[in-house]
């Protein structure tokens, strides 16, 4: 058997990383069954989800497609969040600084 990592058990239990999880191909929403054989515990992967993920937190849903890659909703909603303009009153005057409409 290959050893990929050795960890040291913590009062949370084992730790796998996403770089050890993104070698073993395992993705958010597959299931893992741990099986135990004498001294030794063997993961599996029980179920997998073959179907569209979003490129940035790799939820298996699918609402956009830009360039080939997938963006579900909760990410597509963020970046609306962090890109939509915001207009403050204040020192800019109550356009936001903006220069009035033609």
């Amino acid at each position: 058997m290959d050893s990929l990592i050795t960890r040291t058990v913590c009062n949370h239990g084992i730790y796998l990383s996403t770089d050890i999880t993104e070698k073993l191909g395992w993705n958010i929403g597959d299931e893992v069954t741990v099986n135990k054989k004498k001294n030794s515990l063997v993961l599996e992967i029980h179920k997998r989800y073959e179907g569209p993920r979003c490129v940035i937190c790799h939820k298996p849903e699918s609402k956009l497609s830009v360039n080939g890659r997938e963006i579900c909703s909760s990410c597509v909603n963020e970046i609306k969040d962090i890109t939509s303009p915001r207009l403050y009153m204040g020192s800019l005057g109550p356009s936001g600084g903006l220069p009035p409409p033609p």
